[in-house]
């Protein structure tokens, strides 16, 4: 699949993530919930996100306090997978894509747990994948493949090409 140019774009976005976070040496140790994303509901409350909303958590205002809103939400700490006493010896918490604060609020009331079916999927995917990598990166023109066939892939699924915007 990592070597076919039309499969290539069907593979699941955790996947692709985490390929792509593993290729670059691009770190996810930070959820961008309440700093570079919102979520805000029809009556103007604003959320990191919505499983914080889900959960009736860390709201930040709303949207008819534009005042007390920028300041909740310059104020907003970001927590880090470093923060993470499960993620803390973990060899994927670099480019993990599966952990996240908002969703172990909502399932265990605690914003610094994991998790541990989800870290388990997402440690046996990492495996794979670095498998696969190692299998491909073994012949050069299957490397060259795979090289050209990421590439295309983050051009087409850049928030440029999606949204219209810099990433």
């Amino acid at each position: 699949m990592l070597l076919d140019d039309i499969k290539f774009k069907l593979i699941p976005n955790p996947i692709a993530a985490t390929v792509i976070n593993i290729m670059t040496g691009r770190e996810t140790n930070v959820c961008p919930a309440g700093k570079r994303s919102i979520f805000y509901t029809a009556s103007g409350d604003v959320y990191p996100c919505q499983l914080y909303y889900t959960a009736k958590y860390k709201k930040l205002g709303n949207i008819s306090d534009e005042n007390e809103l920028k300041i909740n939400i310059n104020s907003y700490k970001l927590i880090s997978r470093n923060e993470i006493n499960e993620c803390a010896n973990c060899f994927a918490k670099s480019f993990c894509s599966f952990w996240c604060p908002g969703s172990s609020y909502l399932f265990s009331n605690s914003e610094y747990t994991v998790n541990k079916v989800r870290c388990l999927i997402e440690r046996s995917i990492a495996e794979r994948i670095i498998y696969n990598l190692a299998l491909i990166f073994e012949n050069e023109s299957k490397k060259r493949k795979f090289i050209q066939n990421l590439s295309r892939y983050s051009q087409l699924y850049s928030p440029k090409n999606l949204w219209g915007v810099d990433s």
